[in-house]
């Protein structure tokens, strides 16, 4: 599954991020480092990235996606 230049760019700033703090960022910090106007679009992009097998998400945590290369 191939990512577009925005999915590659949304999942390199979660892995950055859970780099740099040990924990995932909210929804809402990733639809603020966009600039996406809701948080469907976020949604979006993490059910793309989570079934591509991009990231994993506990959807009973607030932070809780993980990158699979990390």
């Amino acid at each position: 599954m191939a990512l577009t230049k925005k999915q590659k760019e949304v999942l390199d700033y979660i892995t950055e991020y859970v780099r740099e703090n040990d924990y995932s960022p909210t929804q809402k910090e990733i639809q603020e480092n966009f600039g996406f106007k809701s948080l469907g679009s976020v949604q979006d992009y993490i059910k793309y990235l989570t079934n591509g097998g991009y990231l994993s998400n506990d959807s009973h945590s607030v932070r809780g996606l993980m990158p699979s290369t990390v």
